[in-house]
């Protein structure tokens, strides 16, 4: 018999890693979404950790977790190298899934997870939490207002300086657990804001340079550069900028989460784009300079915009939304699967010295 409360969406986390903590605390404030289990392959590392994070109870496999009645979704903080398996499996016992970024290591085995959720009619999101800030619908005003043609260019820096323990054993950095490295765990931040931006038009091509990476390949540091369609319009009788972003990615720069958006007449800027300075409140600053004499100074106009909302509890009521509205999951869908072809064209690029690469068309789920 359920001892969850009627309405109530019960969560089974897959793994003990440490980004499930911050997941464990958000999902108890988030309305009626509750965590139910967590599981292990080892059976007292699970007892400890569900004790530690005051989950119920806890499993000594993943298995019994997607068989556990209560559990309506599972949360999978597991290696990217995991997730094709186990998204399957979730899948197969129709649990909806929620899986850490990066989600594939390529688009073409998370087009057979996206679909295998599909055929069970059961819902599919990244855990991309900034997406769920009520800043973002503000932001999303914003851009409107940066002028006549929109926002033309994004510039995003998101970074953390790794120590010695994490470049020894975190999965981030081993190619037999996340072999994309910064690419994909921080790079899908900077491409998913970047896709926002431009409406989740795609790019057309692609560059990315990886400066640092481990001995087998990973990526410690990474720049790169999208290019969207060109849109210029001669009538406006000067040439109109062409819409691009670029981005750094890093595990060896100090912790940095930048963003701004220009537009024509202003741009907006962002100092905490992935994860607010504030648990319940994001800003966002919209700018305008105006050029002395001479160019001697200029007269900044900054208006600061305050938003309210904890995203990543507001992620797992959209999850439990989705699960219970069919119609709302193509999008969610729709949007991981062209991060992911971004993903594919970026690291396609790095291994050709930075060589453009022209993004494929969008396959259908």
């Amino acid at each position: 018999m359920s001892t969850l409360g009627e309405g109530t969406f019960g969560v089974g986390i897959l793994g003990t890693a440490n980004i499930a903590r911050k997941n464990i605390l958000a999902i108890a404030q988030a309305k009626n979404v509750c965590t139910v289990v967590v599981g292990s392959r080892d059976p007292e590392r699970a007892r400890v950790y569900a004790e530690e994070n005051d989950v119920p109870r806890s499993y000594g496999s993943y298995e019994e977790v997607l068989a556990d009645g209560e559990v309506d979704g599972v949360y999978l903080p597991l290696p990217t190298t995991s997730h094709f398996e186990w998204v399957q499996k979730a899948a197969e016992k129709r649990k909806h899934i929620l899986c850490e970024k990066p989600l594939a290591l390529n688009a073409k085995d998370l087009l057979t997870m996206l679909r295998a959720a599909k055929a069970a009619d059961v819902a599919f999101m990244d855990g991309v939490m900034f997406m769920h800030h009520h800043r973002m619908t503000r932001l999303r005003e914003a851009c409107s207002n940066l002028g006549p043609t929109g926002p033309r260019q994004v510039n995003t820096h998101f970074s953390f300086k790794g120590d010695a323990s994490f470049f020894e054993n975190n999965i981030r950095v081993s190619a037999n657990g996340d072999p994309l490295g910064c690419v994909g765990d921080l790079g899908w931040y900077n491409v998913r804001f970047s896709l926002f931006v431009f409406n989740y038009e795609m790019p057309s091509s692609v560059r990315c340079i990886v400066h640092r990476s481990s001995d087998d390949g990973v990526p410690f540091q990474a720049s790169g550069t999208m290019i969207w369609p060109d849109d210029d319009d001669q009538s406006l009788g000067v040439p109109l900028a062409a819409r691009s972003a670029t981005f750094v990615c890093s595990f060896l720069h100090t912790e940095c989460q930048s963003a701004t958006v220009v537009g024509e007449n202003g741009f907006i800027e962002m100092e905490d784009f992935v994860i607010p300075v504030s648990p319940s409140v994001g800003r966002f600053t919209k700018v305008k300079h105006n050029w002395g004499s001479k160019a001697q100074h200029i007269d900044a106009v900054r208006l600061d915009e305050d938003c309210h909302s904890n995203q990543t509890s507001a992620m797992w009521e959209t999850f439990s939304a989705i699960a219970n509205d069919a119609a709302q999951r193509p999008f969610w869908m729709e949007v991981a699967l062209k991060t992911q072809v971004v993903m594919d064209a970026l690291m396609q690029s790095s291994q050709k010295d930075g060589e453009a690469v022209v993004l494929p068309p969008i396959q259908e789920i």
